[in-house]
């Protein structure tokens, strides 16, 4: 494909990007609410499926996590961890244990805000995904939505761009058609 000018060349870039980051962000969700999450770079995506933070991070936002050394966590962190293989909770961290079990190893006490009891039993620090650096409703609230209709959404998304590009292959016909008419009229004049 031949960009005529730079323009052109940008606004390609721009959609295909997007198009990218948005089936990315759709198959890390999806792989990572199936199982353990997908991290990339230290970085996880998450869906927050219950209340039980609603008044810091409200029930369906996207939440992004970040892999940092236990040593680095704190009281008052919201962390994500894994409770079992294919469980994930975010909850904020109200204790520390410094040596779990004679491990040597951290443990987290944590809770969730809006629950009366902190949670009954230590997270051990390898079960932590990570520390949240980012949470947003309305992304959450998008994600869920592309994660349910993605394939439709891909489709219209692929049926939108040919509608473009034949609207595009028209007006460029139209223009062809328009100039080689302008150039028959000056010729007979001549």
């Amino acid at each position: 494909m031949v960009f005529k000018d730079k323009k052109t060349w940008l606004k390609n870039i721009g959609f295909y990007g997007f198009l990218v980051l948005c089936v990315s962000v759709i198959f890390l969700i999806r792989v990572g609410n199936s199982g353990a999450p997908i991290s990339i770079f230290g970085v996880s995506f998450h869906n927050v499926l219950t209340s039980s933070m609603e008044d810091t991070i409200p029930q369906g936002s996207l939440v992004i996590t970040y892999r940092v050394d236990p040593k680095d966590l704190q009281i008052g962190d919201d962390i994500t961890y894994m409770r079992s293989e294919k469980v994930s909770i975010t909850h904020r961290i109200v204790g520390i244990i410094e040596r779990y079990e004679d491990t040597g190893e951290r443990a987290f006490e944590t809770k969730g805000t809006m629950n009366k009891e902190q949670d009954t039993y230590p997270v051990p620090a390898v079960n932590v995904v990570g520390k949240v650096i980012f949470h947003n409703h309305a992304l959450g609230v998008i994600t869920q939505i592309l994660k349910q209709y993605w394939i439709y959404i891909v489709i219209m998304l692929g049926l939108l761009y040919g509608l473009v590009i034949s609207i595009k292959n028209i007006f460029k016909q139209d223009e062809e058609e328009g100039s080689n008419e302008n150039d028959d009229i000056a010729t007979e004049k001549a």
